[in-house]
């Protein structure tokens, strides 16, 4: 089975042969049928999904139709379109049925191409029903669109006369799409949606009409080129920020390790008896942290007070500590404030 590719979106079937894809797909039609037999509705609803796109992309239009009846039950045991609950859905509720709305868009479109045209309507109607309920404005038109003009194509194939209103109406649309695509940065896809109103103008025979839409078109590869642009400009200013933020760091862990080589070097020279009040500190300060996480708040205040005493007495002219004094007085400040 070939790979489908659409403007933003794969559908990728890699390496599996269509007896290993029935399997999985039998497979998740249990899972999913177990599932609503569990009460578990909403687990079941995506596995029916897939089941369903699977058997359809393979053919098998009866299993597809299992799939489908299997899914309704789960739908309406959750409510999931009832507009009433639109807003008791959760953010995330709604991304994921979104994306659920837009997997069934773009399987509609692979069947499409294969002139699966019955299969490909029904899985509009469904996507064009979730987009709906979301109020997806564009993807609601989108998917409308596309369900129209498939039922109209198909009464002209059954040899009803083309009602040329409403084809002029089609192509008015697709220019409004289109449009909507540029304001998404969806160029590619307004090109499209614009090369499908030319041709139905064309074949209407509104060739004054045809005329400016081509030159909008040409233009929307402009403003794709000016985007492409600014994008690639804004990653190089993003990119040159990070730069630069990152040598400030740099070069502010450089001034510290300087600075802690410098304290290393001092406290090489210390005296003996300089090196043990301070050794003593470090042994406090560890004690008052132990201390602090057991709530013993009094007790490492005391511990604090101690070791503001033993820095105190070592001489500045061999090392000046009032930093580290001041630190453990605002320290204590904040732990009484807090604490008493």
């Amino acid at each position: 089975m070939k790979n489908l590719i659409y403007d933003n979106y794969y559908v990728i079937i890699m390496g599996k042969t269509d007896l290993e894809l029935e399997k999985e797909a039998d497979a998740l039609l249990k899972q999913g049928s177990e599932h609503i037999t569990e009460g578990n509705n909403d687990l079941a609803i995506p596995l029916l999904y897939k089941s369903k796109y699977l058997n359809l992309l393979l053919g098998y239009k009866a299993q597809a139709e299992k799939a489908e009846v299997k899914l309704q039950t789960a739908k309406k045991r959750v409510d999931r379109y009832d507009k009433s609950k639109r807003f008791s859905l959760s953010q995330d509720e709604k991304d994921k049925l979104a994306d659920e709305g837009r997997d069934l868009f773009n399987y509609s479109k692979s069947l499409q191409d294969r002139n699966r045209i019955d299969d490909a309507l029904m899985l509009y109607k469904e996507a064009y029903a979730i987009f709906d309920v979301l109020n997806l404005d564009y993807e609601s038109k989108q998917a409308y669109w596309l369900i129209r003009r498939i039922e109209e194509e198909k009464k002209i194939s059954a040899g009803l006369e083309k009602d040329k209103d409403v084809w002029k109406n089609f192509a008015e649309k697709a220019v409004d799409l289109g449009k909507l695509a540029v304001k998404r940065n969806e160029y590619n896809v307004a090109k499209q949606w614009y090369k499908d109103s030319i041709d139905i103008f064309k074949d209407l025979g509104y060739f004054d009409v045809v005329g400016g839409l081509y030159k909008e078109r040409e233009n929307i590869e402009n403003l794709k080129v000016e985007y492409l642009k600014s994008v690639r400009q804004k990653a190089q200013e993003r990119e040159l920020r990070e730069k630069k933020f990152q040598q400030r760091v740099d070069d502010v862990l450089t001034e510290k390790e300087k600075a802690r080589q410098i304290e290393l070097s001092k406290m090489a020279e210390l005296p003996l008896e300089i090196k043990e009040t301070l050794d003593k500190a470090q042994l406090l300060t560890d004690k008052a942290e132990k201390e602090l996480q057991m709530n013993k708040f009094q007790r490492a205040i005391g511990r604090y007070q101690i070791i503001i005493d033993l820095y105190r007495s070592v001489p500045k002219d061999k090392i000046d500590l009032s930093e580290k004094v001041s630190e453990i007085e605002q320290k204590i400040s904040e732990l009484k404030s807090k604490f008493f």
